[in-house]
């Protein structure tokens, strides 16, 4: 394809005719222009589809992420309200009343 492009610049440029070697020069400069341009679109398509391919794997990561810290606070959540319980009990067994805020009944 250069070769092709090469002797047509060749005969321009030695049939001595200005104007049909400039129109040739201006449309080579144009499909170049049109090459890098097309180029350019292509990679910043990739780029926006590989960015897009990152923002889902951030994504899911972060769901499983959250989804693990509802299930430790979850746990955590169960082991108060056992906590709370046995309290409750022991209290009950000392004989103390469950209400421990603000009980005036004691100093």
């Amino acid at each position: 394809m250069i070769n092709f492009f090469r002797r047509i610049r060749r005969k321009l440029a030695d049939d001595n005719k200005p104007l049909k070697y400039m129109r040739y020069a201006i449309g080579e400069i144009v499909l170049v222009v049109v090459g890098i341009l097309i180029a350019l679109s292509i990679n910043n398509w990739n780029q926006n589809r590989l960015n897009q391919l990152d923002k889902k794997e951030i994504l899911s990561k972060l769901q499983i992420e959250f989804q693990a810290n509802k299930n430790i606070l979850q746990d955590y959540k169960i082991k108060n309200e056992r906590s709370m319980n046995s309290n409750i009990a022991l209290m009950s067994l000392i004989g103390e009343t469950k209400e421990v805020k603000g009980d005036k009944g004691h100093p």
